[in-house]
Formats: C-alpha cells, sequence, structure tokens
C-alpha cells in the first residue's frame, strides 16, 4: 500500500515521497508472487492513478487522486471487480475510466469518474464474446486498443464517449499473422 513519487528537474532526482493509500498488495497463496499482475496508469492530466490487480478474482480495481505539487496519492476509491482485472486506461478527457479482464466474462468495462457513485456507473462496452482481454492504450489517434489473445486488437474509437457511445469494436486491427498476448506498449500522454 506505500507509492514512491520521485521528483526530478534540472537537478536531478530527488527524494521519494511516500504514500500509503489502498490495499496492500501481497501473495495470496501462489507463493510466486503473481498476484501484482496488472497495469497502473496515471490519467492524462496527471490528477488520477488507477491499478488493477489481475489474479486475485473480483479484487477491486483501485483509482486515487494524485497531487503533481507534493507528489502525494490519496483518497483510494474501490471499484468492484468481476473477475481479472487487468488492464486499466483512462480517456483522453480524464472523465472515463476503462477496465479490461482476462477472465470473469466481464470484457472491457467503462466507469464515469464523474459520477456521484462512481462504481454504480459501470457499463460493459465489449461484445459478448469469450475474449481475455489484456493492456489497452490510447493511441495517437485518441482511439483506445485494446490487446486479447489472438490475431487482432479491439479498439474503443470514442474513448470520451459515454456508455455504448464509446464505440467498442471488436476485431479493429488486423495483425496480419502477428498474434498479440496481453500486453501493449506504454506511451505518456
Amino acid at each position: 500500500d506505500a507509492f514512491y513519487s520521485y521528483p526530478f528537474d534540472a537537478a536531478g532526482v530527488g527524494s521519494p515521497v511516500i504514500s500509503k493509500a489502498g490495499s496492500v498488495h501481497k501473495d495470496a497463496g501462489s507463493k510466486n508472487k503473481s498476484e501484482s499482475i496488472g497495469y497502473m496508469k496515471s490519467s492524462p492530466n496527471g490528477r488520477k492513478i488507477a491499478e488493477a490487480i489481475c489474479y486475485i478474482p473480483e479484487n477491486n480495481v483501485e483509482v486515487f487522486d494524485f497531487d503533481n505539487a507534493s507528489g502525494q496519492v490519496s483518497n483510494p476509491l474501490l471499484l468492484p471487480s468481476v473477475g481479472n482485472a487487468y488492464g486499466i486506461c483512462f480517456s483522453p478527457d480524464n472523465n472515463k475510466l476503462y477496465v479490461s479482464y482476462q477472465s470473469g466474462g466481464a470484457g472491457v468495462v467503462q466507469y464515469d469518474l464523474g459520477s456521484r457513485e462512481v462504481a454504480k456507473s459501470a457499463v460493459r462496452v465489449s461484445k459478448t464474446d469469450s475474449s481475455r482481454y489484456g493492456a489497452m492504450q490510447i493511441g495517437p489517434d485518441g482511439k483506445l486498443y485494446i490487446a486479447k489473445l489472438g490475431q487482432f486488437l479491439d479498439a474503443v474509437t470514442n474513448p470520451n464517449g459515454a456508455g455504448k457511445a464509446c464505440g467498442f469494436k471488436r476485431n479493429f486491427v488486423n495483425l496480419k499473422g502477428m498474434y498479440s498476448t496481453f500486453g501493449l506498449p506504454d506511451f505518456f500522454t
């Protein structure tokens, strides 16, 4: 439950600011610490951080406030998980949070971060299928790309859109014989 934020400037890297917030990430019985797998991302404006802890079924997804000036992480918001949450991505306008699931049938879920009850704002935006989803990343074209097992990437073509207006598209990118698993490159936006 400890976040380390390191300030850096032209003089170099400073001492970490340590914030204790959210759940303790610990081994749940596998003895190999695999429960720590999952993505952590910051919002494009740098004011929020979200994380998924994958191999603890029904473990909460966590969203935190982040203060760029002080480096403090605070105010954990727990979002119920329906399976093994893995990928996390904020919309370009910072108002939506997307969560992808490797298993559990939830697929890709969108949360409205401006809602009074964020947890109750969950909308499953992916179509019903047996896909096992991985990482999500906003591309330079503003679309949200989603890794899944197979020879295609899915996409959310309008990630700022609410619910089904986000434009989820199955098999949006054909990898032309290449094979996707759960990862995508990370870019800072």
